[in-house]
């Protein structure tokens, strides 16, 4: 048998294409914070800013919680969808999107009727008391905005998986135009303060939101409403599965919360809003390597839910390298343009646009670490290394770092320079702590992608009882086909069976070929046929046009039956046969 091989040009095409989506939704959601930062920098000043500083966290914490199910959502339906169960992914984003909005609705009466006292939790007492008002006044405005923003965010992702990306644009677009207006509007116009600068926030969620829901009225989505056999415990099930996500920005909050407390004890007001342009400026760059971590997870869900290996090393390789590549101009941006970058949120305050030009740059040192650590946290999510991928979040947003800035800051009294480097010191401890880990699974010096692969026990099938190929042309086809009939019989399918399945594969991948590959764009067919418990499952995924899977059931009954009579008679002993399309690719599943 000759050797075939899947390669990763597809596992890169849709991971590159779920990236630019990911990034318009980390965009959506702190989009509104960053505009809110720089006019409340520029026109408002820094008192002002050092209140939206305090506030800040609260942020995170929301970005935290929407995490939770939104991460939850995709791992969980994209393994349904990867194992061809259609309509428990349905229900999935019913019982989901219902849970969102009973918590949005519940974090709106805690942020507008609490926001004196979440305000005072943050350090709005004492010496800094004077902060109190506007910090309320922003929480108790930026709550009404929460209910649209928890439902936009999850339903962008639900865009993805149904190839549905424009709208996601738009509605970002949209959205910011009515920020910015909003915003300039409050400082220049009416000459508001951060209550009203909250409000133009919470508007733009609001028509972000209406935008997104349109995207129910697309004809042929994945995921509907299903209200069918639905399951409360899948909501636990979401939560579970999205937790690592939750926990990266629940601890990134912790983190802040303790870090300005820090500044608050060891500095002046004037570091915590400085440290506030750098929280905001680094969400801003790291934007693309964010959105390449939720794409990663997206994804890893998709590989878990087909069992498949070989997919699953190429993603860790091709991940791990666009994320360094990512990294290193993330890094050279804050280097080089750290003063004009800070500059943007401190005006003409020359003492807080040297000290957050500073703090920008001895973070920027970080990013590679974050990203790689990112990218591995979100990977092992996905694969439903849950507790893994917790210990790895802690580890990488709050331990190392808060550890290193309080023994430096505060234990030995060192300057300010020492907590902004704790940053990156901590992610680099966390790349030695993934190193070690892997180091220890593998039983040698990790070297390669597939040493740090982390599957699952029992992930997969062994390399035997699998055959797979990536397709470029017939005569690969051909050759697949004939590789595919001897592996079949080789499990013990019989000739009859194994002609059937090679005939299946030959048929449908030429169909695909002749009316797909005829565009001039470069395509290819990832086939993959298992022997798992006795049966066969033969998978054929293609990034070619969509077509309708009405159609595509169509062909099996032709009123010449001489056509297709290879999928004609797999169709009659096939256990179950389902199509999708899904993040822009044709997927096919068939169990035999």
């Amino acid at each position: 048998m000759k050797q075939q091989r899947l390669d990763d040009r597809i596992i890169k095409k849709m991971l590159r294409g779920t990236m630019v989506v990911m990034v318009v939704t980390v965009l959506s959601t702190m989009l509104g914070m960053l505009v809110d930062g720089i006019v409340i920098g520029r026109y408002l000043g820094q008192a002002y800013m050092s209140a939206y500083g305090l506030a800040n966290p609260v942020f995170n914490l929301l970005v935290a919680i929407n995490g939770v199910l939104a991460a939850g959502i995709q791992v969980l339906c994209a393994k349904h969808i990867g194992s061809g169960n259609f309509e428990r992914a349905k229900q999935v984003h019913t019982i989901s999107f219902i849970t969102a909005a009973l918590i949005s609705v519940i974090l709106f009466l805690v942020m507008f009727f609490g926001s004196d006292q979440i305000a005072i939790i943050l350090g709005a007492h004492g010496k800094n008391a004077s902060l109190l008002p506007e910090a309320s006044a922003y929480l108790k405005a930026l709550g009404v905005g929460v209910p649209p923003l928890m439902l936009a965010f999850i339903t962008n992702s639900f865009m993805q998986i149904d190839s549905d990306q424009t709208r996601t644009i738009v509605a970002v677009v949209v959205m910011t135009i009515v920020n910015i207006a909003g915003d300039f509007i409050t400082a220049l116009v009416i000459h508001g303060g951060l209550f009203e600068m909250g409000m133009a926030t919470s508007i733009s969620y609001y028509v972000a939101f209406i935008i997104a829901m349109t995207h129910y009225l697309k004809k042929n989505n994945v995921l509907t409403f299903y209200f069918k056999g639905l399951r409360i415990r899948d909501s636990f099930k979401v939560m579970k599965l999205g937790a690592p996500s939750g926990v990266v920005n629940l601890f990134i909050t912790l983190r802040n919360v303790v870090m300005n407390r820090l500044l608050l004890l060891v500095a002046t007001p004037v570091a915590v809003a400085a440290f506030s342009i750098q929280n905001t400026l680094t969400a801003a760059t790291g934007a693309i390597s964010t959105g390449l971590g939720m794409a990663v997870l997206l994804v890893s869900g998709i590989i878990a839910g087909e069992q498949d290996r070989a997919s699953a090393i190429n993603l860790v390789r091709i991940m791990n390298r666009l994320g360094l590549a990512i990294a290193l101009c993330e890094m050279a941006v804050c280097l080089i343009f750290a003063t004009p970058l800070a500059g943007i949120f401190a005006g003409s305050d020359q003492q807080l646009l040297g000290e957050a030009a500073y703090c920008v740059r001895i973070y920027a040192f970080g990013f590679i670490g974050n990203v790689l650590n990112s990218m591995m946290e979100n990977y092992v999510q996905g694969m439903g290394r849950v507790a893994l991928a917790n210990t790895i979040v802690i580890l990488d947003t709050f331990l190392y770092c808060v550890i290193i800035a309080w023994t430096l800051g505060f234990g030995l009294s060192l300057p300010l320079g020492y907590i902004w480097a704790s940053w990156a010191i901590g992610e680099a401890l966390v790349l030695l702590t993934t190193f070690i880990m892997a180091w220890k699974r593998e039983g040698h010096i990790p070297r390669r992608a597939a040493d740090y692969n982390f599957f699952p026990k029992g992930f997969g099938v062994e390399p035997e009882d699998c055959i797979e190929k990536t397709v470029y042309k017939m005569e690969e086809l051909a050759d697949m086909g004939m590789a595919v009939e001897e592996f079949c019989e080789n499990h013990g399918s019989g000739s009859s069976l194994a002609k059937k399945i090679h005939l299946c594969i030959e048929e449908m991948g030429s169909n695909i070929i002749r009316h797909g590959f005829d565009d001039g764009k470069e395509h290819s067919i990832d086939v993959r046929v298992i022997c798992k418990n006795g049966g066969f499952m033969i998978r054929m995924r293609d990034d070619c046009k969509a077509f309708d899977p009405k159609e595509w059931y169509d062909i099996h009954n032709p009123e010449d039956v001489t056509k297709n009579i290879g999928i004609r008679l797999v169709m009659k002993m096939a256990g179950d046969v389902q199509y999708v399309n899904t993040m822009q690719l044709n997927n096919l599943i068939i169990e035999v």
